[in-house]
């Protein structure tokens, strides 16, 4: 309803700004005529004038459209002049036919100029400069419609930079809870007991990356897919050293889609949610299953467990992590990226995301 109000206000300000426009040519067509040897009233002024303004005013709803239409299917510039020449053309030929018409009708009597002189001297004078009134509508479309796109990129991206900021800082929260650290350093403690150095020094340095990922605001949108399975792999090796034989998982990643650009922090939330509440209940043999692939012009992100299954919060996704998810792909990508959470063969929980790799988001 709003778009269609929005719309008839558009077309009844076009309509209005024709009408001014032929309104002032209508005047000043009577003001030079005024002194010359054939002087025209003012009514007669606006009866010659107004009808051809009359008629842009109902070419150019039609024309903005074409333009709106098109622009939207992101067609080349060369693609954009050729649909448009030939109705340009056309346009150009109806009016300017018209306008020999009109005023052969209009002659006074005992004039000496037949149809086809007013056809073709109308042609001669005033075709090119139809095009050139097609060309200007057009013109000033596109430049209102990139106006447009570019207000909504800014809102998209001041949007997406929140959000951004909302996954780094649900992340880091979860990171930082009290238990993590306090398990993650006694685990460590517990090491350096056992004088196992190495094995504290590899969960020390991971706890250091992950934290210094989380904490780094130079972040853009979109990272190599490489980066952050990364940031993924130092987590879990963290988790796989606490809980030893409790927990196992396996990372496979196409080489060829290790380049494609994935949202910052996006696989974070998904095997946070399958330790945390998939295999929370499971004493041993927990497993976490993270496969990428790119097929079809699409990158396949999954990410499987095998703990207890969906449950009603996590179905709904109505976790901060999760629901933070859908609404950046849905930002970042609208319907062109996929997210689902299903249960996994076997028993446990899958979730799965599919991207787009063919868009340009940067």
């Amino acid at each position: 309803m709003a778009s269609f109000l929005q719309k008839k206000r558009l077309y009844v300000t076009l309509f209005l700004g024709w009408c001014l426009l032929g309104i002032f040519s209508s005047v000043q067509y009577y003001l030079m005529e005024k002194g010359g040897d054939m002087p025209v009233t003012l009514g007669k002024a606006f009866l010659r004038q107004l009808p051809f303004y009359f008629l842009w005013a109902c070419y150019t709803p039609f024309i903005l459209a074409l333009s709106n239409r098109w622009i939207h299917r992101q067609v080349s510039t060369a693609s954009l002049l050729a649909r448009h020449l030939p109705i340009a053309i056309a346009v150009a030929l109806l009016q300017t036919t018209f306008q020999a018409l009109f005023t052969y009708s209009l002659r006074t009597a005992g004039s000496k100029y037949e149809l086809w002189d007013y056809v073709r001297g109308y042609l001669g004078s005033w075709f090119h400069f139809q095009l050139i009134i097609y060309a200007m509508v057009a013109g000033i479309g596109y430049a209102f419609t990139y106006r447009r796109f570019y207000r909504e990129r800014e809102a998209r991206a001041l949007a997406l930079e929140k959000q951004l900021s909302d996954a780094r800082l649900e992340s880091l929260k979860m990171q930082l809870q009290p238990h993590f650290l306090f398990n993650t350093l006694n685990s460590i403690s517990m090491l350096v007991r056992r004088h196992e150095e190495q094995t504290a020094i590899k969960m020390i340095a991971g706890l250091s990356d992950l934290l210094r990922f989380l904490l780094d605001s130079s972040h853009v949108q979109l990272i190599p897919l490489c980066q952050e399975i990364a940031l993924v792999q130092k987590y879990l090796e963290i988790e796989g050293i606490r809980f030893q034989d409790r927990l196992t998982y396996s990372i496979q990643v196409d080489p060829t889609a290790e380049k494609i650009k994935v949202p910052a922090l996006l696989l974070q939330p998904l095997v946070e949610n399958a330790l945390r509440h998939g295999l929370k209940e499971k004493l041993t043999g927990g497993q976490v299953q993270i496969t990428a692939s790119a097929q079809h012009q699409h990158l396949i992100l999954e990410v499987q467990d095998n703990g207890i299954g969906l449950t009603e919060n996590l179905g709904s996704a109505s976790g901060i992590g999760l629901r933070n998810t859908r609404q950046r792909l849905e930002t970042l990508y609208g319907e062109a990226a996929q997210f689902h959470l299903s249960p996994a063969c076997g028993g446990g929980t899958l979730a799965q995301i599919i991207l787009p790799t063919s868009a340009n988001h940067d």
